[in-house]
């Protein structure tokens, strides 16, 4: 079937294509290599099953458990911290990116803008509240040091805050007293 969409030169014939599929799909296909016949038949298959077959229940059971193993372990790391209570709270909405920030109001239709109101550096998000805000910058350069601050673009937002949370990472939320 494939081999009847594609020319003796192997390119797509866009002649029968146009024929058979909507424009939306053809533009798809432009940016997608034909197949070749020396790799074979291109068949569909589940990566994660020995006999590629796919099943929605290993989808789910596969999901779930990979799900629910991180969702636990920052869960129990969270609520098992030696912080105020309301840190711990802090830390488990911001995991689940919770906050109302301008994003967010601009998203409910509260605000008209989403601009960052300290810094007015780009939208605020979370990952820009945390980290990328001009005064937050300054607050992790005084905490930390210029050189930790200066890292902290270098991971994308989640794996920064669970390898902060886990205690992974240079950031260690038990060293300082927290003043119970």
């Amino acid at each position: 079937m494939m081999a009847d969409m594609v020319t003796v030169t192997g390119e797509w014939d866009w002649d029968r294509l146009r024929d058979l599929l909507p424009s939306t799909v053809l533009e798809y296909m432009a940016a997608t290599p034909p197949p070749l016949a020396c790799l074979g038949d291109d068949v569909p298959g589940w990566r994660w099953d020995e006999k590629r077959q796919f099943q929605v229940s290993l989808a789910y059971e596969d999901l779930m458990d990979v799900g629910e193993r991180r969702r636990a372990s920052i869960w129990s790391k969270i609520w098992s911290l030696r912080v105020p209570q309301r840190v711990r709270v802090f830390m488990w909405i911001t995991t689940y990116r919770r906050h109302l920030t301008n994003v967010e109001r601009v998203r409910r239709h509260i605000v008209s803008s989403d601009v960052c109101s300290l810094c007015h550096g780009g939208p605020e998000d979370i990952d820009h509240v945390l980290r990328f805000c001009k005064q937050a910058c300054e607050l992790w350069r005084c905490v930390l040091g210029q050189e930790v601050a200066n890292s902290f673009d270098e991971l994308p937002f989640d794996e920064w805050l669970h390898g902060n949370i886990t205690g992974r990472l240079v950031i260690d939320i038990e060293r300082e007293e927290w003043g119970m």
